[in-house]
């Protein structure tokens, strides 16, 4: 039998273990936490996959030099985060729990390690846009039932999302794959539903939100695809329903 210790009081994104034999012929994995990052941990009957780091790099676009802060979910990097930092997501599966991740400031590029998965179970959506020139890249985002998976807020400019999944599960025809009011650029996005009875909807706009541009991306399960309203300069070529 195998019983796992984690030393909760240094949570980190990395992770060295010891795998020992106790008195009683059990064997025990003990895990503390420090600052580097592991794939996973295994043990003679135990395989425990861990999400690598959350790194944040200040005022600039691109992960170069050494990280400005290494974090263990996506909220904890963003909670500080200023205007033009550039958040690295390392792969595995980032459990956000009830807390939406919230993208307030300017300029933050958000790009994944191996397509990372988001996963927030509460009825709020699991990202919540509510910064101008947001670009997310290589994610995969899991909302939870009857929540929206990204909001985007009014009076911004350009949100962007590449090379991406985004998964709604509705059973009350309130869900979106992305509900936004402002011009958005989708490329290469796979947008799934939970089955093709429910009627979510993959991207809704609400007011105004010119220059949207939807490109090379499929939707599967779902009802509809979009539902636009007073969209003006559209470029939507290359899709799959």
């Amino acid at each position: 039998k195998v019983f796992l210790e984690i030393d909760e009081s240094s949570l980190g994104p990395k992770a060295t273990f010891a795998n020992a034999q106790g008195a009683n012929g059990q064997s025990t994995v003990k895990m503390e936490l420090g600052s580097s990052k592991t794939k996973a941990i295994e043990s003679n009957d135990l395989t425990l996959e861990l999400p690598g780091a959350v790194e944040r790099y200040d005022d600039q676009r691109s992960a170069s030099g050494t990280p400005d802060g290494n974090f263990t979910t996506i909220s904890d990097a963003l909670s500080p985060a200023d205007d033009d930092d550039f958040i690295s997501v390392g792969a595995g599966e980032y459990r956000e729990f009830d807390s939406t991740v919230s993208v307030s400031d300017n300029n933050v590029t958000i790009v994944g390690e191996n397509q990372p998965t988001i996963n927030v179970s509460s009825a709020d959506p699991a990202i919540d846009v509510t910064g101008s020139e947001v670009e997310i890249q290589n994610l995969e985002i899991d909302a939870g039932d009857d929540a929206n998976g990204i909001d985007v807020g009014k009076a911004l400019t350009d949100f962007t999302i590449r090379d991406s999944v985004v998964r709604i599960t509705d059973s009350t025809d309130s869900a979106r794959g992305i509900a936004s009011d402002t011009p958005l650029i989708v490329e290469n996005i796979e947008f799934f539903g939970a089955d093709r009875t429910n009627e979510g909807v993959a991207i809704k706009t609400t007011n105004q939100a010119d220059d949207l541009s939807l490109t090379d991306s499929s939707f599967e399960e779902l009802d509809v695809a979009m539902q636009l309203t007073a969209v003006d300069n559209a470029t939507i070529a290359n899709n799959e329903y």
